[in-house]
This record gives structure tokens, sequence and C-alpha cells, in this order.
């Protein structure tokens, strides 16, 4: 890769990083708008990061608002206990199996964890519009995400949303 990209890629990268973090005070020194005026007047002077960064962004149709907050957990991970998972209605193809057997071995499964608090969660992209739920008997969450965001990244989007619900 040619000196130049790998320098605007890492530059751009760093900016991403910076930026999804907002306590971090090098977010302020990059993308503060009130440089604008002051390196208009004075073209000779090294500009920030930020104005070298965003005409990529730019390029691409990407903006600031696009990226999501990095969230730090208020208790440490490994301090929880390993949930549950059933993954036994996955042993069937969705093409070659009817809704009608996937109901009732859904059903079935539902009985099997009756004392269990249940969480279902979904995310889907539709029409250039992104969203992410969780639903649980007591509550429901739910986020609308970037345009840009993958149907990955949003069904983990829905599962950090059932994290919050079992958290709160």
């Amino acid at each position: 890769m040619p000196l130049e990209l790998r320098r605007r890629k890492l530059a751009a990268q760093y900016c991403l990083k910076v930026s999804a973090d907002t306590s971090n005070p090098a977010v302020d020194c990059i993308f503060n708008k009130r440089f604008t005026t002051f390196f208009h007047r004075y073209p000779s002077q090294i500009r920030p990061l930020g104005f070298h960064v965003s005409s990529d962004w730019r390029a691409i149709h990407f903006a600031q608002k696009d990226i999501l907050p990095v969230v730090t957990p208020s208790h440490p991970p490994w301090l929880y206990s390993k949930p549950v998972l059933d993954l036994s209605l996955n042993k069937h193809a969705k093409s070659d199996t009817s809704p009608e057997i996937f109901q009732s071995n859904f059903m079935a499964v539902c009985d099997e964890l009756s004392d269990y608090h249940h969480i279902y969660t979904d995310g889907s992209k539709m029409n250039n519009s992104v969203a992410a739920a969780a639903v649980s008997r007591e509550e429901v969450k739910s986020l609308r995400i970037p345009d840009k965001a993958s149907i990955f990244t949003t069904e983990l989007v829905a599962i950090n949303l059932a994290l919050d619900v079992v958290w709160h």
C-alpha cells in the first residue's frame, strides 16, 4: 500500500476510535468546528487531524454521527454467571421446515424453560432503516442504529440490548 494511503487509513481509524468515546479529551481537539475559520485565515498553519479525515469521510458519505459510542459496562463481565443457551431450534433448516414444526418445537422449548427469564432479540434492516430490539416480559428496548450498519452488527446490538435488560 502506498505510504500516503496508509497514512490516510491510519488517520481515519484513529479518528473513528477517538470519536467513539465522547469522554476522550482528544475529540474536541480533533473535531472542533471553531478551528475552521482560524485555518481558513491562516492556510500555512498545520491543520488538525479532523480536517484531513473529514474530506475522506465526505467522499464516502460518512458522518461522525454514524459512529456508535463505546459504552464501558458498569460491572466486570467475568463476575456474571454463564448464560444458558438453547440452540435446539437450529437443527432444522429454515428452507426445509414448515413454520408449524418450528412453532411446535419452540413451544416445547418454552415449556422446558418456564422457570427462566425469556428475552427475545431481533435486528432488522429494511428500506435503508436499521434497528434492533430486545423484548422481555417486563421491558421492551429498541434502538435505531446508523443505516450503514450491517445485519450482523444489528443482531449484536439487539443482544447488547438484552444484556441491558438483564443488568438493570
